[in-house]
């Protein structure tokens, strides 16, 4: 196709942009159901009913399955959702997931379909609503701490942002809203944002974690047998504690790709895609980040087992863990790529690979990790050279 046929068709589909045409999804719909999953979420996060996370992620997953139509997608989605709902044993934290996933994903799409000053007023009207449901002016504020990634999804889009950019702005916005939401609690309840009283909060979830490992205990016919001694479970609950701030911040990245994934799919199930640039589609990490993941990793391995440097390698451990998932999907991303380019036993090779990735998860994703920093160094080497060339 040439470069004015290109032109002619990008030039169509802006005009279908600021029209506001929607062929798969209507406007009214999509607002209706961004509301009410808003509204549905603030109301499980304050009361916390088994019942209304299932009907939350029953009404979401019939959204993937019609609006999204892509088998990958959700399996994409639905992996980890299925990983918490495991890890945890309770279905609210995979209905806050997903209700967060979509918020952010359908919101921004909204935004970018509508474009009109009104849509400001539905802060308010959300605000106002939720707090009807919470009948507390601080719990309402829930129900706002999406809107900003939305917001900021929408204009890394509409402006074509490169992805890792677009998703890093995200996370980075819901931390700060998360964030934000947290310290108004903490002030609330014990009336100080001093270090002294971050140090209490920390010293009581770590009793409440070391006694909840050191219960922990595998029953039968004849004895019970605990699963950890309780200087284990004291050392498991500070490993915790200690890799908080990485276990946040992977949560905010993950939620800002899933919604970013999500707002893709239905960019292309609106035959919108032509709009999305070329960077705005490839997830693509820089060498530094590659260097700092193999650093971190080298202080880990020396550090470690020192008390004295023991504040270094906690550092490293939340680096490390943070790097982790991104390169472990531009690993696995490779590794697929380069499956399909055999020619035989194509099918048996990928089989194969999906069930090592399920039957030993954890180290299939350090594999993939650093599968993933191997390839991210060759090729921006590769991409240097053809600069160089030029």
């Amino acid at each position: 196709m040439s470069d004015i046929d290109n032109n002619i068709t990008e030039s169509k589909h802006r005009a279908r942009l600021r029209a506001g045409t929607l062929p798969r999804i209507s406007k009214i719909p999509a607002v209706a159901l961004l509301l009410l999953t808003v509204f549905c979420s603030v109301y499980l996060s304050v009361y916390r009913n088994e019942i209304y996370a299932a009907a939350i992620i029953l009404l979401i997953s019939l959204f993937l399955v019609f609006a999204v139509r892509s088998f990958k997608v959700i399996i994409i989605i639905a992996v980890p959702c299925v990983s918490i709902s495991v890890f945890t044993g309770s279905f609210i934290s995979v209905a806050i997931s997903l209700a967060a996933i979509t918020i952010i994903g359908l919101g921004a799409f909204i935004i970018n379909m509508i474009r009109r000053r009104y849509l400001i007023a539905f802060v308010p009207f959300i605000y106002m609503f939720s707090l009807l449901i919470t009948r507390d002016f601080r719990l309402a504020l829930l129900s706002l701490i999406c809107i900003p990634g939305a917001v900021m999804l929408a204009i890394c889009i509409f402006g074509g942002k490169p992805r890792i950019s677009t998703v890093v702005k995200i996370s980075a916005m819901l931390a700060t809203t998360s964030l934000a939401c947290f310290l108004l609690w903490v002030f609330i309840k014990y009336s100080s944002l001093s270090l002294s009283t971050f140090e209490s909060i920390i010293n009581i979830n770590y009793e409440r974690l070391t006694a909840y490992l050191a219960q922990l205990s595998l029953s039968s016919m004849e004895e019970t047998v605990y699963v950890f001694e309780n200087e284990t479970a004291a050392s498991l609950a500070a490993l915790v504690i200690n890799v908080i701030p990485a276990i946040f911040i992977i949560c905010c990245n993950l939620t800002a790709f899933f919604a970013h994934l999500l707002f893709m799919s239905l960019y292309k199930i609106n035959n919108l895609m032509p709009l999305i640039s070329g960077e705005a589609r490839k997830f693509e990490l820089s060498s530094v980040s590659a260097f700092i993941f193999i650093v971190a990793y080298v202080f880990i391995l020396l550090f470690s087992n020192d008390m004295k440097t023991l504040f270094f390698a906690v550092i490293a451990e939340n680096f490390y863990l943070i790097l982790l998932f991104p390169f472990a999907y531009v690993g696995t991303i490779a590794i697929v790529g380069k499956i399909m380019t055999i020619q035989r036993k194509r099918k048996s090779l990928m089989l194969l690979f999906a069930m090592f990735a399920v039957l030993f998860m954890s180290v299939a994703v350090i594999i993939a990790a650093y599968v993933g920093v191997f390839y991210t160094i060759l090729a921006n080497r590769k991409m240097r050279n053809i600069s160089k060339q030029k």
